[in-house]
């Protein structure tokens, strides 16, 4: 199971956050994010333990919890290399379900600014209906 935690301390290191983990089971991965262009940590890191009881246990008696000076925050989540994409959520973009260019039979418009669609008629940002 993935635990995700936020409200880390910029100064812990993995085998810091590995051996707080440790006490609760086997941990298989520690990955904690860093900025991209400074290298710094940003607060947020991935565990991996193999059992699920083991880390479900963790994440109940480690959330709230402080360490390093800042209360933990942790649920089960899923690492980053698991598939969360830059087009939301691991799915592609469809222009079609976006009230793109292209038109799907039966429908009207693009969607906005009166032109019929799902959302015919809304007002985007400060525009004018029916225009």
């Amino acid at each position: 199971m993935t635990i995700y935690i936020q409200n880390l301390s910029r100064e812990l290191d993995e085998e810091r956050l590995r051996k707080l983990f440790s006490k609760h089971g086997t941990v298989e991965k520690v990955n904690i994010l860093k900025d991209k262009t400074t290298g710094l940590p940003v607060g947020i890191a991935f565990v991996e333990m193999p059992d699920k009881d083991e880390a479900a246990k963790a994440i109940k008696d480690l959330n709230g919890k402080e360490f390093g000076g800042m209360a933990l925050n942790l649920k089960e989540g899923i690492a980053p290399e698991e598939g969360i994409g830059g087009q939301g959520q691991g799915g592609k973009w469809n222009p079609r379900a976006a009230g793109g260019d292209k038109k799907v039979p039966g429908q009207k418009g693009g969607g906005h600014r009166g032109e019929g669609g799902a959302h015919g008629g809304a007002v985007r940002r400060g525009g004018q209906r029916g225009v």
